[in-house]
């Protein structure tokens, strides 16, 4: 295989929703045995910024290039718009929360590329409509291996809802703690807070790092999961798409039962979502898969949640880009 490297920007950047990203690229290097560089000094990135903010033209001229007779390396990319902050000589891109306003743009810097790589189905076809030879390969989003329970822990949290909320199951979940006050429901205080409050304790602290939110994760019964645009919450960013997000993973990681909102698009059904999470469409949907997780005495659907996490383990995703490496040459 012809790359000997991933290349990361942990040395410019702790944001906490990055650390994941981090996660799959130690994971990657240690399974096919590849260095890990940082991909600038930070003097470097404030003098690119600097230089395509006052003359924004240059973006569009920067492409990615390859030679196939020299090893190269793989870099997640947080963003299409956001390629220009790479060294692109000889990297082949991994694609996240791609907008489909930057598929065009997408397309036209990877062509020199054997292969590419981007983590929502949705964007694979947007850059197919594009051009229908692109050299594009769909590579879905994972949960790190480490993550993975091997047992069921144990559970002190009725619900919770991570991250940003959906307002759909949130008002839900409210209403419902309003009519059974005993039932304990956990979410974040606001957007990005990592501050979380409870509807028994008040406000339980700030959970920031990635081992102090997977160890909340393993102690709640229920997890509120949705796709990110499913009732309009982030279509502003997206546009006319919707994707999987790792919290999906990260709730069946840790045995938390699932209920969801999400748009049941071919992706979706690709990765068999519908086997651990359902999909609530009405409130009263949304009561009656609540009410048979809270009153579980054991875990309900363990066969399914173990093939669930066998098909999107970072692991699998791994063997996956190996695959599709050795057909496009590399």
């Amino acid at each position: 295989m012809g790359i000997n490297n991933i290349l990361t920007t942990r040395n410019l950047t702790n944001w906490p929703s990055a650390h994941i990203v981090y996660e799959w690229e130690d994971q990657i290097a240690d399974m096919l045995h590849l260095e890990l560089k940082n991909v600038r000094k930070p003097f470097m990135e404030k003098l690119r910024w600097k230089v395509y903010r006052r003359f924004p033209a240059l973006k569009s001229r920067k492409k990615f290039t390859y030679d196939k007779s020299a090893r190269g390396g793989v870099v997640f990319i947080f963003s299409g718009g956001s390629a220009w902050q790479y060294p692109l000589k000889n990297m082949l891109p991994i694609f996240l929360d791609t907008p489909m306003g930057e598929c065009g743009y997408i397309e036209q810097i990877t062509r020199p590329l054997p292969v590419y790589f981007v983590t929502a189905l949705d964007t694979y076809y947007g850059i197919k409509a594009k051009n229908p030879s692109a050299r594009v390969a769909y590579l879905p989003l994972s949960v790190p291996d480490q993550y993975i329970k091997k047992q069921i822990p144990k559970k002190e949290i009725d619900v919770i809802q991570f991250g940003r909320k959906n307002a759909v199951l949130h008002n839900y979940m409210l209403e419902y703690c309003r009519k059974h006050p005993s039932v304990e429901y956990v979410y974040q205080t606001k957007d990005a807070s990592l501050t979380y409050v409870s509807t028994k304790r008040g406000k339980i602290g700030r959970f920031a790092g990635r081992a102090n939110y997977m160890k909340l994760m393993g102690k709640c019964k229920v997890s509120l999961v949705s796709s990110p645009c499913v009732d309009g919450g982030r279509k502003a960013d997206f546009g006319d798409m919707d994707f999987i997000t790792p919290r999906f993973y990260e709730s069946a990681a840790n045995w938390c039962y699932m209920v969801g909102r999400y748009t049941q698009n071919e992706e979706a059904n690709r990765l068999n979502l519908a086997s651990v999470c359902p999909n609530v469409r009405t409130k009263d949907e949304f009561i009656q898969v609540l009410e048979q997780a809270l009153s579980a005495s054991q875990f309900l659907f363990p066969d399914a949640y173990e093939a669930f996490l066998k098909l999107h383990a970072t692991s699998k995703r791994v063997w996956q880009m190996q695959e599709i490496l050795r057909g496009a040459g590399v």
